[in-house]
C-alpha cells in the first residue's frame, strides 16, 4: 500500500497518541524491533512493555502495567514502512529502538516538532498544538467514536477511569449537544401528564425544575 508522506505522518501520530507513552518523551519511547519483539507483525500486534523518562530507559511502563495492544492492518503497513524505508544509518539499523534517533539512541524531546508542523499545514490548522496534546487526543476521539471505557483503558494504558477522564477534554460541541439532549428529555416530560406533588422536584415536570432552577419552586410550600 502507497501512503503519501502527510497521511504516514497523521498515521503516525494517531498511533503514537494511543500508545500512552511518558509524557516526558511522546513519541519517542523506546519500542524495540528487535528482541525482546515489542511488534508481533505477523499478528498485528504491539506490545507496551519499556518506557523512557529524562533519556533513561526503563524495562517497564510508566503505570507497571504491560500491554498487548491488537492493531489494523493499515497501521501495520505505515509502520512496516517507517522500518523499512526511514533508517538510514548504520547506528539506527542496528539500534534495538523502532524510532531511533541518527546515532541509533533515543530522540530528543523535540523529534515532533516538524512533523507536527507538517501535519498542522496539510490539514490547516491554525490553533497551536503540541506533542503533550497527544496525552488528550486518543481519549478524546475514542469518546466521540462511542467505544466503551474499557476498550479506550486497555489501549490508552490509563489503569483508572479517574485518570482517563483527567486526560481528556470537553469541546464546546459536546456540550452544547449534552445540553440539547437534556432539553430535549425535558420537553419530553411536559408530554407526560401531571406529575404527583412530591418528591425533591415538588411534583414538577422536568422542564419546570429546569426552568425554576433559580430557586423559585412552583408548588412548593
Amino acid at each position: 500500500m502507497h501512503w503519501p508522506h502527510d497521511v504516514r505522518s497523521g498515521v503516525l501520530l494517531a498511533a503514537l497518541s494511543s500508545c500512552a507513552p511518558a509524557p516526558e518523551s511522546p513519541a519517542c519511547a523506546p519500542l524495540l524491533k528487535t528482541l525482546p519483539p515489542v511488534i508481533l507483525w505477523d499478528e498485528g500486534v504491539i506490545l507496551v512493555r519499556r518506557s523512557a523518562t529524562l533519556g533513561e530507559i526503563m524495562n517497564t511502563t510508566k503505570t507497571k502495567y504491560r500491554q498487548r495492544i491488537s492493531v489494523t492492518p493499515g497501521l501495520m503497513s505505515v509502520l512496516r514502512w517507517h522500518v523499512e524505508t526511514q533508517l538510514h544509518t548504520p547506528q539506527q539499523l542496528e539500534s534495538e529502538l523502532l524510532f531511533p534517533a541518527e546515532g541509533g539512541g533515543l530522540r530528543s524531546e523535540a523529534c515532533l516538532r516538524k512533523p507536527f508542523a507538517q501535519v498542522a499545514t496539510t490539514i490547516g490548522l491554525k490553533k497551536r498544538f503540541t506533542p503533550k496534546g497527544l496525552r488528550r487526543t486518543f481519549n478524546d476521539a475514542a469518546r466521540v467514536a462511542d467505544l466503551e471505557g474499557v476498550v479506550t483503558m486497555s489501549i490508552s494504558g490509563h489503569r483508572t477511569e479517574r485518570m482517563r477522564d483527567h486526560y481528556s477534554s470537553v469541546s464546546a460541541g459536546e456540550q452544547r449537544d449534552g445540553i440539547g439532549k437534556v432539553l430535549q428529555l425535558a420537553g419530553a416530560g411536559m408530554a407526560s401528564g401531571p406529575a404527583s406533588p412530591r418528591g425533591m422536584h415538588c411534583g414538577m415536570h422536568p422542564a419546570e425544575a429546569v426552568l425554576n432552577a433559580s430557586g423559585t419552586k412552583a408548588g412548593c410550600v
